[in-house]
């Protein structure tokens, strides 16, 4: 069993933290920190014991770069990732399949994250409904996923069309478009 999160550096940065429950005692195991000042893993999901995956976030403020880890049965490893934000959850359906969602960052990337990890990589997937325009104060962030199987999935979160207003997001995946 896994956990992942953060830890406050000596300088009141925060870097990744990831710990193993090997049944009986937790342990802190070193994983890539990005040495921004502000790191940190938000979700885990494991396949096997040799293939877990963590999402989270590196930077700091609207300079967020969205933090992939995968654990390979002996070390974490960071793994590229194609975009600015951060990312709130991760669902590993196989070795070869997976999604992380969560929010795009800086004024012009509002909208959720959908990334699907396939044939090797992983690659932001489109929103198929226009859900209108958001100024830079507001947006939409996908906090949690849920896929069923392959061809069925469901993501929640929020939408704000003001902040002082947010309002449920609800997205079902069509496969046959591979989007939301």
């Amino acid at each position: 069993m896994w956990a992942v999160g953060n830890d406050v550096t000596g300088n009141g940065g925060r870097q990744t933290l990831t710990e193993h429950w090997d049944g009986s005692s937790w342990t802190v195991l070193p994983s890539p920190d990005p040495g921004t000042p502000d790191d940190a893993l938000t979700s885990v999901h494991g396949v096997s014991a040799a293939n877990v995956w963590a999402a989270g976030y590196t930077g700091g403020g609207a300079g967020n770069q969205t933090l992939i880890l995968h654990w390979d049965g002996a070390r974490w490893l960071e793994w590229k990732s194609p975009c600015a934000g951060k990312l709130n959850d991760i669902q590993m359906l196989s070795a070869d399949t997976g999604w992380a969602v969560g929010k795009g960052s800086g004024l012009t990337d509002s909208l959720p994250l959908m990334l699907k990890f396939e044939n090797g990589s992983w690659n932001k997937k489109g929103l198929l409904s226009d859900y209108g325009s958001f100024s830079w104060t507001s947006g939409l962030e996908v906090t949690a996923i849920k896929m069923i199987s392959q061809t069925q999935g469901y993501a929640v979160g929020i939408s704000y069309p003001s902040l002082l207003n947010p309002r449920g997001l609800f997205l079902s995946y069509d496969p046959q478009r591979d989007g939301w």
